[in-house]
């Protein structure tokens, strides 16, 4: 079972006007796992914020209760302009929650199905201050491991435009967490999404670095520059089986054959043969992007 399946019919989600400690809700905007996104406000400071409650039904669960602290204690640890700003973090009434800036636009994911293959200085654009983001993560010693275009979300911020924001950490590694399964929670449910994971993360490799997220945001740009998933088999095990040991159909001759081969560079199945860092992929596309 992946993250996506683990909503059930008894899901019980919070009512517009219900008080949750010092947050009144206001709507839902979202879910998925095991939480749901509510827009809120803070009835003290008279500020909307974006609530995210641990559903009851798996707030007891020790291994989905520790990853949803995980989230929030990886994002405190990074402030970035191109990661959501977490700003508070309790527990109501048995109940988890975070609670980060409320955006808004839309997600990479929306963005992509709603204007199909992006031009190549549009994707590169939009992907290169994520790069700088996870990058700013690596240098505080934090693996995402869940990157993927639901995880990018495109905030309209003003006359500045668009500002990418990576989003969920809930699958960080951090540096000092040790050794434990990097795939599995102990219900089954699989931590990441197959179409996006490296191949030794597939492999379910316990020591993931860097170029693990490196090889994920390339699979991201490789998709908004062809329309497609680079990886999509037949259900879970048939993806990982194609994300292990098969090649990428070719990008669009649309696509400059120089950015092509940045690409799939950093999709190469040995973690040795990709760039030594996100940074060092980011600056191979640099030329790509539109000018300063």
């Amino acid at each position: 079972m992946t993250e996506g399946d683990a909503e059930t019919e008894e899901t019980v989600r919070l009512d517009a006007g219900a008080r949750f400690g010092r947050y009144e809700v206001l709507r839902w905007l979202g879910g998925g796992g095991f939480g749901d996104v509510y827009e809120s406000l803070h009835r003290e400071l008279g500020k909307h914020v974006a609530l995210k409650v641990l559903r009851r039904e798996y707030a007891l669960h020790p291994t989905v209760r520790a990853r949803f602290t995980r989230e929030a204690q990886a994002a405190a640890r990074l402030r970035h302009l191109n990661v959501v700003d977490v700003t508070d973090v309790g527990v109501f009434e048995g109940q988890p929650y975070l609670v980060m800036e409320l955006l808004e636009g839309e997600t990479l994911r929306a963005c992509c199905e709603r204007e199909g293959p992006l031009p190549p200085e549009r994707a590169v654009d939009l992907l290169l201050p994520v790069l700088d983001a996870v990058s700013a993560a690596h240098a505080q010693g934090l693996v995402h491991r869940d990157l993927k275009p639901e995880n990018i979300f495109l905030a309209q911020q003003g006359i500045s435009g668009v500002v990418p924001k990576v989003l969920d950490f809930g699958v960080v590694k951090l540096d000092d967490e040790g050794a434990r399964p990097a795939m599995l929670t102990g219900s089954g449910v699989l931590l990441g999404t197959p179409s996006y994971m490296s191949p030794e993360q597939a492999r379910d490799v316990r020591d993931l670095d860097g170029r693990s997220d490196q090889f994920s945001l390339a699979a991201v740009l490789y998709e908004c520059l062809s329309g497609r998933r680079a990886f999509e088999g037949d259900g879970m095990l048939g993806t990982l089986q194609l994300v292990a040991n098969a090649s990428p159909a070719p990008l669009p001759d649309t696509v400059p054959e120089a950015l092509r081969a940045v690409v799939l560079r950093a999709m190469e199945k040995p973690p040795e043969a990709r760039f030594p860092s996100v940074r060092a992929f980011a600056e191979a596309l640099l030329p790509f992007a539109s000018p300063a």
